[in-house]
Order: C-alpha cells, then structure tokens, then sequence
C-alpha cells in the first residue's frame, strides 16, 4: 500500500509542475509521458475490458482511500465516498462506482465505461 501511496503522490507531482519557455516544456512533456507510462505499467493493479473494448486499468490506495485509473491514456485520480453500500470514487469531472459486479464511470454524467461481471 505504501508503494502505491507513493506512485500516485508521483502521478499527482507530475501534474502540478511546470516550466516556462517552449524548450522546456517540449522536454518536460516528453519526460511526463515516459514517466506516467512507466507508472501505469506499475500501477496496473486489475484492469477490466468493457463490451466496447476500452480498457480500465485501476489501483485503489485503501490507505489514503483514493483510486487511480487509467482509461484510454488518461490518468483519472479520484477520491472515495462513502456510500451504503458498493464503491464510489469522484472527482469534480468523474465518478467511478462499483455495486453488485457491475462497474461505471462517468464523465460528466455520462458513462464512458461500463461492464458487468458474468
């Protein structure tokens, strides 16, 4: 769990830095996307394929109740809520929630993902 609090506090560093100047930033975002890719490769804790064929990569950190997922390349971290029953992780943009084997995640209020256990 440790390991994991560590990549995701890695994940969320690499968002918030920046650099002035076009160099830097070129040099920057090469660097971010050779990170975060090794990251995921990392992270890649469970990953489930919807009837569409999208893959969702997901890591839960039940230490600091977070979760990050990866759809489509995108990094989404999200924070946990507490519900009756099931799982929810939201963030201003996403809601990830998980009850009775069925998965969704929204993207504004609408599914982007979907898949339900057999």
């Amino acid at each position: 769990m440790k390991k994991e609090s560590l990549l995701i506090a890695a994940v969320a560093g690499m968002f918030l830095v920046s650099c002035v100047g076009n160099n830097a930033t070129k040099k920057q975002d090469s660097e971010k996307t050779d990170k975060t890719t090794s990251l995921i490769d990392s992270l890649a804790q469970s990953a489930i394929i919807d009837s569409t064929g999208s893959i969702l990569e997901m890591a839960f950190d039940d230490e600091n109740n977070t979760a990050l997922l990866v759809l489509n390349g995108e990094i989404i971290e999200l924070k946990g809520d507490t519900v009756a029953s099931g799982i929810k992780y939201s963030n201003l943009q996403y809601e990830f929630r998980e009850w009775q084997g069925e998965i969704t995640l929204k993207k504004d209020s609408v599914v982007v993902f979907s898949y339900k256990k057999q």
